[in-house]
């Protein structure tokens, strides 16, 4: 099918694009423009797949509507066959999922920040798992101020619990991260690898 040929819209799709639902469905290039510049890479990509072999697609696309308005869509898409399997046209299912899409994008954003802000902690962070307390990550000033490789320290119970001078200390840290998920500045002593004393605050993150 040519991208000039017109389409056929139900009420729904007319909400999304924000349009008259008394008017005729604009023609095909004129939907393509609403699209982003990686929206239409993915249409055209898919759009070739599916006119030369018949492959349907399931894409997220990222559209500005007639209102000016950033919307997100799921579009699935299958080939039409005539009686000698030959492929005459398209039908298609478009969803609005711009809401999960928003709320997943901002949670990719706070785990970045997240992330960037533990790896360049000064202090000593940990990330440990909630089943089983073994070390999930750590960051740079946990290998400095304890002496362990990342290597060392990641999957493990038993450096863990070593590292603690007082595991009186490590028991009330443990049953605090229990309760509330997280500890943040947890005052105590650790004994490195070399088996000195380091003194300092530990923030750690149960997943």
């Amino acid at each position: 099918m040519k991208t000039s040929e017109r389409v056929n819209w139900s009420e729904y799709i007319h909400v999304i694009y924000e349009s008259d639902v008394k008017k005729t469905a604009p023609k095909r290039e004129e939907i393509f423009k609403k699209f982003d510049k990686e929206s239409q890479l993915k249409i055209s990509k898919a759009n070739k797949e599916l006119d030369e072999n018949g492959t349907p697609y399931d894409l997220e696309l990222k559209l500005i509507n007639n209102n000016k308005r950033v919307v997100w869509i799921r579009n699935v898409v299958q080939p039409i066959y005539d009686e000698n399997k030959k492929i005459i046209g398209r039908r298609g299912v478009l969803q609005d999922i711009t809401e999960n899409k928003n709320i997943n994008i901002k949670l990719k954003e706070s785990e970045e920040k997240f992330f960037k802000i533990f790896k360049n902690s000064p202090n000593l962070i940990i990330l440990n798992s909630f089943d089983e307390h073994k070390i999930v990550d750590v960051n740079d000033a946990a290998a400095r101020i304890s002496g362990y490789t990342p290597e060392e320290l990641i999957g493990t119970v038993n450096i863990q619990a070593s590292i603690w001078k007082s595991q009186r200390k490590r028991n009330i840290y443990f049953n605090r991260l229990v309760k509330n998920g997280s500890v943040k500045n947890f005052e105590s002593e650790f004994i490195t690898k070399s088996e000195n004393l380091e003194f300092g605050k530990q923030m750690l993150k149960l997943f």
